[in-house]
């Protein structure tokens, strides 16, 4: 099924996304602690069992939710903890939720630009990247791959935005797209509308 909520994400600089509809929509098949073990063997480059300083760097998703996964205060994210995140996402039994999302650049509505939300690799080969292009107001509607409903299934993603000149030449610096620094946790307990900034410079 498809559950509505929103939340507020202030990330670097960007603007838009939605969902609409009742369709029941088959959550994609994940298993919390194998994805919790890969997640540890991708980014624990220092084998102490956890990720924390600057292994979560490489994994904005996971950086940027690791007040509400940390439970034991270490500023780490352990295996059991990011397992026990997974679960809650599991628990909803949801396939895809409505994500309003806005992108601004330089403080303004970035518009016309291609954004991409491109699930963690840890989170296995069922969840597929979502879709969609910013409107004037930099608000976008993201379509999951696969899918012909509007949502994306709870989860971690890398965000890659683009917007190509007249020229043919991205006018997006790379830290946003070929080599991203953008992520976002997509989970039921965020409220408000995600609002990712990006600057041009």
């Amino acid at each position: 099924m498809i559950r509505r909520y929103g939340f507020m994400v202030v990330m670097f600089a960007i603007a838009g996304c939605n969902t609409g509809g009742g369709s029941r929509v088959s959550a994609p098949s994940l298993s919390a602690d194998d994805a919790a073990a890969k997640a540890i063997a991708a980014y624990d480059t220092d084998r102490d069992g956890a990720i924390g300083g600057d292994e979560l760097k490489q994994c904005p998703a996971l950086a940027g939710a690791v007040e509400r996964i940390d439970k034991n205060g270490d500023k780490k994210l352990s295996a059991e903890e990011i397992a026990a995140r997974m679960r809650l996402f599991l628990e909803t039994n949801s396939g895809i939720t409505n994500v309003p999302c806005h992108f601004t650049i330089d403080g303004r509505p970035l518009k016309g630009a291609e954004v991409i939300f491109e699930p963690e690799a840890f989170m296995g080969s069922s969840f597929k990247p979502a879709r969609g292009t910013t409107d004037e107001n930099g608000a976008v509607s993201l379509m999951t791959e696969g899918m012909n409903l509007e949502g994306v299934p709870y989860g971690f993603f890398r965000v890659r935005v683009s917007k190509k000149g007249a020229d043919g030449k991205e006018t997006v610096p790379a830290r946003y797209n070929e080599q991203t620094t953008l992520g976002q946790e997509i989970a039921p307990d965020l409220r408000g509308d995600i609002v990712i900034k990006v600057t041009s410079r």
